[in-house]
């Protein structure tokens, strides 16, 4: 048995942060909490949640369970939300098919989907990052803004600097940081890659407070934020080759 609570403000940005992504995915809960992982159709991005028991208003699982979850079904609910309420789920394996989710005295039965036929991806790790930076979120989303009708992101990391630009013919944004402005760490050489800025915009469309930016020069950028008690999220973006 799964019985969950969760409030208004975290379930939209759940939501948010899945549809940006993919249209269905497996939530998988246990003792722990829940762990998402999703990936889009060209595997250009892909985003780790992990939410843990305490992240919950209330939270119960006796035993791991995984639930395919089409997005929109949850996006229905979700969008009657003030911002003082809260969600409540429920999932019996006597009852396989559906998750009941209630809010606002109204009652849903969200059909499940065959996890056999949804591919969760495999977690990302890596161990060959070169640089760590950690940025305001503020600033990373004010960038994305200004950019928003280019298409690509370079990331430069030198010894003293951390620096965002796009740029097609003439026209150019860019943001500078040094090492007096964020946290910066360069573990090797200098680094320059190319990522699209459509899978950035997508995959942090909830991103808050610090971001921590790692990355180098063969592998895909990973960012990381929370949500608060102890939750975890993780987007990575493959490099433009």
């Amino acid at each position: 048995m799964l019985q969950f609570t969760l409030s208004a403000k975290h379930a939209k940005n759940l939501v948010k942060a899945l549809e940006n992504i993919n249209e269905d995915t497996v939530f998988r809960f246990d003792r722990d909490g829940l762990s998402v992982s999703v990936s889009d159709t060209f595997r250009n991005r892909l985003l780790e949640i992990h939410l843990p028991a305490d992240f919950f208003s209330a939270y119960s699982c006796e035993s791991s369970v995984d639930l395919g979850i089409i997005i929109s079904r949850l996006r229905e609910v979700t969008k009657t939300l003030k911002a003082k309420d809260e969600v409540t789920g429920s999932f019996d394996q006597e009852v396989p098919n559906f998750l009941i989710l209630s809010a606002n005295g109204i009652r849903r039965r969200v059909r499940l989907v065959n996890t056999n036929l949804l591919k969760s991806p495999p977690p990302m790790i890596y161990d060959d990052f070169i640089y760590t930076v950690e940025l305001p979120s503020s600033a990373l989303s004010d960038f994305m803004k200004a950019a928003s009708t280019f298409h690509t992101l370079e990331v430069s990391v030198v010894p003293d600097s951390f620096t965002i630009t796009s740029q097609e013919g003439e026209e150019e944004v860019s943001m500078q940081f040094t090492g007096e402005d964020v946290a910066l760490s360069l573990e090797m050489s200098d680094s320059l890659t190319t990522h699209g800025i459509a899978d950035l915009t997508k995959g942090l469309s909830t991103i808050t407070d610090t971001v921590t930016i790692r990355g180098g020069l063969t592998i895909p950028i990973s960012f990381g934020w929370s949500w608060g008690a102890s939750s975890q999220l993780t987007c990575y973006v493959t490099r433009w080759e």
